[in-house]
C-alpha cells in the first residue's frame, strides 16, 4: 500500500497524476481518496486542485469487511473508477453498491455509441442532451444499469448538498453553469464515498425515468419530472457488489 500527493489544475488532473506516480493508469487503479482540496477564483473557477491518494491491489482487499471497502475504487479490479458507496438499510451488515466516480463523459459515451463530439466541447464533459432510453442503451451495453433514487441518495448522503448544508464554491457547483458552459468532471473535491460530480449543477436520470441533483430555485431536487427549466441532464451508472 502506497499513499500518494499530487497537485493539478483540478482534483481529477492531481489524482490522474497521482496515479502516474504510482505507475497505474485510472483505469486500471485500485485506490481511496483520503483528501481532495480544489483552489477557486473571484468567479468560482478552480485554479489549483490538490489530492492525496491510497493506492493498493486489489487481492488486498478482499479480506476486509464490507464497511471497510467504502470509498475504494476498482475494489476488485473489475469496476474501474467505480466507487463502493454504502446502501442505507436498517441491517447489522454493511450493502455496497459500485457507483460511477463521474457522471458519462462525451469520451465515455463515443467508446460505445455512434455520435460525434460536438464543436469545442471537451471529450472529458458529461454528456448532456439525450433521453431516459439512450442512458439506458448505454448502461446496458456496458454491463450497468442507471441508479435508483435510493442508491442517488445513498451516494448523495443526508445534508443539502453533497459536502455539506451551505453553499461552498471550493466543495461543489450550485446552479447552471456559468453561461451554460459545462466544465469537465472532476475538478471539485468527490463526495465521503469517492463519487464526484453529484450535485448541485448537473440533473441525473434515475431508474423510473426521474432527474436527482441539479438546482431547482437554488436547492437540489429528488425524484421530479424532467422538464425544461431542468438543465443540464447527464447520468451515471452502478453496478451490483457481490454479497
Amino acid at each position: 500500500m502506497s499513499t500518494i500527493h499530487a497537485t493539478g489544475v483540478g482534483v481529477r488532473h492531481a489524482m490522474s497524476r497521482a496515479l502516474a506516480t504510482a505507475n497505474v493508469m485510472p483505469r486500471e487503479a485500485t485506490f481511496q481518496v483520503l483528501t481532495a482540496r480544489a483552489s477557486v477564483d473571484s468567479r468560482g473557477r478552480v485554479v489549483r486542485g490538490e489530492v492525496s491518494l491510497r493506492v493498493q491491489r486489489p487481492a488486498s482487499l478482499a479480506g476486509l469487511p464490507p464497511e471497510e471497502r467504502v470509498g475504494w475504487v476498482n475494489a476488485d479490479g473489475r469496476h474501474p473508477l467505480m466507487a463502493l458507496v454504502p446502501l442505507a438499510v436498517e441491517s447489522a451488515s454493511t450493502r455496497l453498491l459500485y457507483m460511477d466516480m463521474f457522471p458519462v463523459t462525451w469520451d465515455a459515451w463515443l467508446r460505445e455509441m455512434e455520435d460525434s463530439l460536438p464543436e469545442s466541447v471537451d471529450g472529458l464533459c458529461p454528456i448532456t442532451g439525450i433521453g431516459l432510453d439512450q442512458a439506458q442503451t448505454y448502461a446496458a451495453a456496458v454491463g450497468k444499469r442507471l441508479p435508483t433514487m435510493v442508491e442517488f441518495s445513498a451516494a448523495w448522503g443526508e445534508e443539502r448538498y453533497p459536502w455539506g448544508h451551505r453553499r461552498a464554491p471550493q466543495l461543489g457547483r450550485v446552479g447552471r453553469p456559468r453561461f451554460d458552459h459545462l466544465p469537465s468532471v472532476g475538478l471539485l473535491p468527490p463526495g465521503p464515498y469517492g463519487v464526484f460530480d453529484l450535485g448541485a449543477w448537473l440533473w441525473h436520470w434515475v431508474a423510473g425515468g426521474v432527474l436527482a441533483g441539479g438546482c431547482d430555485a437554488m436547492d437540489p431536487g429528488f425524484g421530479l419530472p424532467s422538464e425544461p427549466h431542468r438543465e443540464p441532464v447527464g447520468f451515471r451508472c452502478v453496478a451490483p457488489f457481490p454479497s
